[in-house]
């Protein structure tokens, strides 16, 4: 638990700091607001009809775009604010017990029609990865509440905080945990029910799912630009 309290501090201190950082740039009352937000962007001409994560992203990668270094820092800023990891870690703070541990997390049935397991309250079925090469250490300043190495060490505090979610989750002594997924394991089944062995097939030769159930559906070929 000092992990999940600490990281929601960390958390509120990294959005506070960001939030003012974001501020001094577009000089924005709230620059969270879509539409203040949007007007800024507009301002200095880039006109976007959305801001969500991956919109924002795609505008940061082709800053060939336009040619305004604010624009870039403040879309950065805008996507670290985004980031929602703390939930998890409210969650976790909402879900412990009294002897520490997280209980009922899953539930049998829970989706009626498929029949499989439902993830409850944390929802591990649904867990940040994390690609972090040096996790341990990163856990163990947020265990200790080393918010000043934190910031030194990371640009994106949110980011790796989102990463350490896992790590939250400790065995009692003598076990260990052991993670699997069944990689669509539903739409899989359901293709072989259906006696759809098109898609059995895309899933053999390890082609996207998506874009072939869409090619499928629209009667155009897919064309995957990199």
């Amino acid at each position: 638990m000092d992990v999940v309290e600490n990281a929601i501090a960390f958390d509120e201190k990294s959005k506070s700091a960001l939030m003012i950082t974001m501020q001094n740039i577009t000089n924005l009352d709230n620059p969270n607001s879509v539409a203040q937000m949007k007007q800024w962007l507009s301002e200095n001409g880039v006109e976007m009809e959305t801001l969500g994560k991956k919109e924002v992203a795609k505008l940061i990668k082709s800053q060939d775009e336009y040619d305004n270094d604010s624009i870039t820092e403040a879309l950065k800023l805008r996507l670290q604010l985004a980031k929602s990891s703390v939930k998890k870690y409210k969650a976790m703070q909402n879900a412990v017990c009294k002897d520490g541990r997280a209980h009922g997390m899953f539930q049998f049935y829970g989706a009626n029609r498929s029949g499989r397991w439902a993830g409850r309250l944390i929802q591990l079925q649904n867990l940040p990865q994390n690609h972090m090469s040096d996790l341990a250490e990163a856990r163990e300043f947020v265990r200790t509440g080393d918010y000043d190495t934190m910031q030194l060490l990371y640009d994106d505090i949110p980011d790796a905080l989102s990463q350490l979610i896992r790590t939250a989750f400790i065995t009692r002594p003598g076990y260990k945990f052991v993670v699997s997924d069944y990689s669509a394991i539903e739409t899989r089944v359901l293709a072989h029910l259906a006696g759809e062995s098109w898609r059995s097939k895309v899933f053999a030769e390890q082609k996207d799912i998506y874009c072939a159930s869409a090619s499928q559906m629209f009667g155009v070929p897919v064309e995957i630009i990199v």
